[in-house]
């Protein structure tokens, strides 16, 4: 009965209010010759559409309802503010004649005056924290015209026509509604496809994954192709050894001109332009190659300037210390996607920021090129690796305390220890424990306060690589981020009517074949 009384209650409240609510008047705060926005609709050849990606070229949009109710509360929160809280808090002030004089004498000026600020900040905050009402604006309706007929546009309906009516909500005074006319006409379709090339290099390797091209003949025109394949493009010459290639080299030209709705399209990529005493010429774009790879491997603002103390030669990699090299040269290299006197690649250096990040000693690193002042054909690149080493070791430790129906008195502690590069290959080491002891008056026999008890201690060794007899590079490759876990782990419990004692061993492999998804294998 109690409960039944609560829910009436509960719902009475909520009827109170969305009553109180709805009796608001939503246009207290619109004048005359103003009609609030009530409604947009969308018709697009002559039928209703509810496509959000149409309406959300709309600048102006009706103040947002409540779900099943359809209040528009924030406007009603709106409503509630003073619009003129500074002339209206004076008014009231200078009312009556000595007013002004009784308040003082009562509170004081300094508190006349918070008493002035406390009501134009409550106004104010009334009016941040709700909706100011949506004023039919032409010049933003026209605006959303124009948007809607640039949406349409952008997927090859180029001889849109829309307009707009904006007509009077019957019963109710100053509220509107507008609807919008769209007619798409006969879309554009792709047409002859032509490429203007400047550079042999760049033009041999487009011809390579030509049928890759988001650009098809026959196909209705869309912007979204256009920028996919100036993507696409770009991912692939950067990836060719064009180092100096960029997208906005990759240009477009439509030509619809007496065409009969059909869109003739050239591929347009001049050569590259150099900027060069105050002036800028024309130089063939060309494939470059990583010479040299050089990895700093303690890498901080307060060791720059000075000279290296320590470094190793590796498969090509050169590795440089200031202070004594704390690390295996193939734990760093094995993560590093440059490859030494191999054509640059963009999609390297992404890959070695991952792989380098996954290993969990290093800091985000930084990576940079520069042209090899050396090559004679001004074709070489010099790759610098600056990797911070994180902390060596890490320690976390919590305490808490707590009570139950089974334990009047309860206190545990956990706590881990984090060992980075432990045997100078970029293993990491935790060791982690928890304990928590306990008093119950449920064991009878046991007169010590503290009667539960329950302890544990793991340590997990994980190691960047495969530990395995025969080498999976080939199955696995290193972009995949390989890793061994050896887990060892004990548990002691003291509790009641249950004692027991655990040991358990984990050997594991994970990788990471793509950016959404980890494999793991449970060796034993």
């Amino acid at each position: 009965m109690t409960l039944l009384k609560i829910g009436i209650t509960k719902i009475s409240l909520i009827l109170g209010i969305t009553i109180v609510l709805a009796s608001c008047n939503a246009v207290k705060n619109v004048s005359g010759n103003q009609f609030l926005l009530t409604k947009n609709t969308i018709e697009v050849d002559g039928e209703k559409i509810e496509d959000p990606g149409v309406f959300s070229q709309l600048a102006q949009r009706p103040n947002t309802k409540l779900p099943l109710i359809g209040i528009p509360i924030g406007l009603h929160f709106y409503n509630l503010a003073d619009q003129k809280a500074d002339s209206t808090f004076n008014k009231w002030l200078y009312k009556k004649e000595k007013r002004e004089k009784r308040m003082i004498q009562f509170l004081s000026k300094k508190q006349l005056n918070e008493l002035e600020n406390y009501y134009i900040g409550l106004n104010n905050w009334l009016k941040k924290s709700g909706d100011a009402p949506e004023i039919i604006n032409e010049g933003q309706t026209k605006t959303s015209l124009d948007r809607i007929k640039l949406w349409y546009a952008k997927r090859g309906w180029f001889n849109v026509t829309a307009t707009y009516n904006i007509s009077k909500n019957e019963g109710k005074e100053r509220r509107a509604e507008i609807t919008y006319n769209v007619t798409r006409n006969k879309p554009y379709t792709i047409n002859t496809i032509q490429e203007k090339i400047a550079s042999p290099i760049i033009d041999a390797i487009f011809q390579e994954t030509k049928d890759k091209t988001f650009i098809k003949k026959g196909s209705q025109y869309s912007a979204t192709d256009f920028e996919n394949e100036r993507e696409r493009i770009t991912m692939q010459l950067r990836n060719s050894g064009l180092y100096n290639f960029n997208r906005d080299y990759i240009n477009f030209e439509a030509d619809t001109v007496n065409t009969g709705n059909k869109v003739n399209i050239s591929y347009i990529i001049p050569e590259r332009t150099v900027e060069e005493n105050d002036s800028i010429k024309t130089a063939p774009f060309k494939v470059y190659k990583v010479n040299e790879v050089k990895i700093i491997t303690d890498y901080s603002f307060a060791n720059q300037g000075r000279k290296f103390q320590d470094s190793a030669r590796y498969n090509g990699y050169t590795l440089y210390s200031y202070g004594k090299l704390k690390y295996h040269p193939k734990a760093i290299t094995d993560a590093i996607s440059i490859l030494p006197n191999e054509t640059y690649k963009d999609v390297d250096r992404n890959l070695t920021y991952n792989q380098i990040s996954d290993l969990k000693v290093f800091k985000y690193p930084n990576i940079t090129y520069q042209e090899d002042p050396r090559d004679v054909k001004n074709q070489g690149l010099i790759s610098t690796l600056f990797l911070s080493p994180r902390e060596k070791a890490t320690l976390d430790a919590s305490f808490d305390a707590y009570t139950s129906t089974i334990q009047q008195l309860g206190v545990g502690f956990s706590g881990s220890l984090f060992l980075r590069n432990v045997f100078r290959g970029a293993e990491i080491l935790q060791i982690s424990g928890s304990g928590s002891i306990g008093a119950s008056k449920d064991i009878a026999d046991d007169e010590s306060f503290f009667n539960i008890s329950e302890f544990g201690v793991n340590t997990k060794l994980s190691l960047p690589r495969f530990l395995f007899p025969i080498p999976v590079d080939r199955w696995i490759p290193k972009y995949m981020s390989p890793t061994t876990n050896i887990s060892l782990g004990f548990n002691a419990q003291n509790n009641i009517g249950l004692d027991r004692q655990n040991l358990g061993a984990i050997f594991n492999y994970d990788w990471r074949p793509s950016k959404t998804r980890t494999n793991s294998f449970d060796f034993f």
